[in-house]
């Protein structure tokens, strides 16, 4: 049908009838295109692609990106570099940004909240090793040997995670 309209169109522009028959078959040509095109639209199934919410997130889904955190992140230490984003790790651990979205929103967690727990447990970790080698470090150096920036983003994610500042659960681990 969209062919035969062009056909119809182009046969009154070559046979130059005369400009008023000229404008009033264009005209209806136009009628005629944007009605089949309203009616194809309606008539088109839904092309829309559904949003998956948190509970339509499968199990195996959940089950796959778990081991390639683990792999990729939490092994390799990847959470060390402090500009790495939640799109980097995706396409690190092979999924799409929004299937690691919602692997973090299904364990109720936000991406930044993993990757500062992390770190928090590595700053953990090598304050311990300090401690063991009778090793004067300051939180500082810790926060910044853990992937952390700055000072201030390392004291408010330990805060919030563990309750404290570092340096009262320094204070504390020591006793």
């Amino acid at each position: 049908m969209v062919l035969a309209i062009i056909l119809l169109a182009y046969a009154i522009y070559s046979l130059d009838v005369g400009e008023l028959i000229y404008e009033y078959a264009t005209e209806g040509i136009n009628i005629v295109l944007i009605c089949y095109l309203l009616w194809r639209v309606e008539t088109l199934s839904d092309l829309s692609i559904p949003i998956q919410t948190d509970n339509d997130l499968s199990l195996s889904m959940r089950n796959n990106i778990e081991p390639l955190l683990k792999q990729h992140c939490e092994e390799a230490q990847l959470y060390l570099q402090h500009d790495i984003s939640l799109s980097q790790l995706a396409q690190i651990i092979g999924t799409n940004r929004l299937y690691l979205s919602q692997h973090f929103s299904s364990q109720g967690i936000t991406y930044s909240a993993y990757i500062n727990g992390l770190r928090i447990q590595h700053f953990i970790n090598l304050y311990r090793e300090a401690v063991a080698t009778h090793q004067f470090i300051t939180a500082q150096q810790l926060a910044y040997q853990s992937g952390f920036r700055s000072y201030s983003t390392f004291s408010a994610a330990f805060k919030l995670v563990m309750g404290m500042t570092a340096t009262e659960w320094m204070r504390l681990s020591e006793s």
